[in-house]
């Protein structure tokens, strides 16, 4: 029979097999020696824990690739007097790894960061971000380049679950293959990144709503991926966010070199496609109509991407005073809010499977009840990733006149062949009238 000391003794030695096993997987990658990396933090220095996380990164870079394909350059984040940052010091590089901590990164490198974070497709970008406290405005500034380059419209929030003991990998998505071997993270003082595609996010906070989001559903998420395809077009690089520096002292060689592998990896998470699917919504900018008339509103739905959507919603907002006229709802919307008059009406449509370049127009039977301006808005989802977040949202004006008011206002379309008529009969009286005459 062993005794308590051997088994303990026994179980760590099989954790360090298992963590050893790991790591081997990690770092498996094809061409994995033959790539050179960029290591880039803030000069924390005189910080000793977060620069112990920035030490730990370049320890876990050299035993990925081997010292001599690193360029360590701490502290060139920061406004350094000893450390230059420029164009130059990327050229060659396949992966360039930033860390940050408590020191706020210098406005001018950051723009020579994000030039080549736009422009530099050869380079992946791996961030390790502190999201806390001091300089939460790292995590912000980072958030911001990443939503300029996708317009997915990415925002930053400060994470209210200080320690984080299990944020788990998102297994329904299809860059997670390369994490298998670090199901989990932990850390604290991170930050959370909003409305991220479910497809992107690969490391999802412990007190998530769900821990297997759906294909287009927009999750937080700790850390997550933006496809080289996503940046600018392929123009700009493929980056790996980790909204936290601070996990890097729990297994910084195992969690960089899984960054590591899935970045070099040529059919890993950076080189994988996704859905190219760009739908947007228009309407005409201003309507005119008579009080208590009906108007008819074209909302045309079209699929911009090179990809079929397999469909959409479409969240329509009327405000108080405009009203979906009696029997003019669309058949594929339905009334969410708003059955008493004078209150403002939401209605959600269903877009239908929509081809390259396809449209689909909804017709919309509005009646204003009284006179005034009034604004329509509109806003279409994709189900799955959209590449495009601004063309998603359009706002209308609806003008309702005075129902004695004419001249300023053009009459609604439904009646234009009154009009016509009208002035030809009194195009024949005045004909008539001459002929008297004569």
């Amino acid at each position: 029979m062993h005794s308590f000391p051997e088994l303990a003794s026994f179980h760590l030695l099989m954790r360090k097999l298992l963590q050893a096993l790991a790591l081997m997987l990690a770092l498996g990658a094809p061409n994995l020696h033959a790539a050179t990396a960029l290591l880039l933090s803030t000069d924390e220095s005189g910080n000793s824990d977060t620069n112990a996380y920035v030490s730990a990164a370049l320890d876990a870079l050299n035993t990925a690739l081997g010292p001599s394909k690193v360029m360590d350059m701490r502290g060139a984040l920061s406004n350094s007097l000893t450390v230059g940052l420029n164009d130059a010091d990327f050229l060659g590089q396949n992966l360039v790894l930033l860390v940050t901590g408590y020191e706020p990164i210098d406005a001018a490198r950051w723009t020579v960061v994000k030039k080549q974070l736009f422009t530099n497709p050869d380079a992946i970008f791996l961030f390790f971000v502190d999201g806390c406290c001091s300089s939460a405005s790292n995590m912000e500034e980072v958030t911001k380049a990443l939503d300029v380059a996708t317009g997915l419209g990415l925002t930053t929030r400060r994470y209210g679950n200080l320690y984080y003991g299990a944020s788990q990998l998102n297994r329904n998505s299809p860059y997670s293959g390369d994490f298998e071997s670090q199901p989990s993270i932990s850390g604290l003082d991170a930050a959370l990144i909003s409305n991220v595609p479910a497809e992107f996010a690969l490391y999802l906070p412990p007190d998530a709503s769900t821990l297997a989001p759906s294909a287009g559903e927009r999750v937080d998420t700790l850390g997550f991926l933006v496809p080289k395809a996503l940046n600018h077009g392929g123009q700009g690089a493929c980056a790996f966010v980790l909204a936290d520096s601070n996990a890097l002292g729990n297994d910084a060689t195992l969690m960089v070199g899984n960054f590591v592998r899935a970045a070099l990896n040529p059919n890993g998470a950076c080189q994988l496609s996704f859905p190219n699917v760009d739908l947007s919504v228009s309407v005409k900018p201003t309507w005119f109509a008579p009080v208590n008339t009906t108007l008819t509103l074209p909302i045309e739905v079209t699929n911009l991407g090179g990809e079929e959507a397999t469909g959409g919603v479409m969240q329509i907002s009327l405000p108080s005073g405009v009203r979906v006229a009696q029997d003019g709802m669309p058949s594929s919307c339905r009334l969410l809010s708003g059955t008493q008059d004078e209150e403002p009406q939401e209605l959600q449509c269903s877009v239908s499977i929509l081809a390259p370049q396809a449209s689909q127009t909804i017709l919309l039977l509005v009646t204003g009840k009284v006179a005034g301006t009034f604004a329509l808005q509109l806003k279409v989802e994709a189900l799955e990733v959209d590449a495009n977040l601004a063309n998603n949202r359009a706002i209308s004006q609806i003008v309702m006149g005075s129902a004695t008011m004419g001249s300023p206002y053009p009459v609604p379309v439904n009646e234009r062949w009154l009009l016509l008529g009208l002035m030809g009969l009194i195009l024949l009286g005045f004909a008539y009238g001459r002929r008297l005459h004569h």
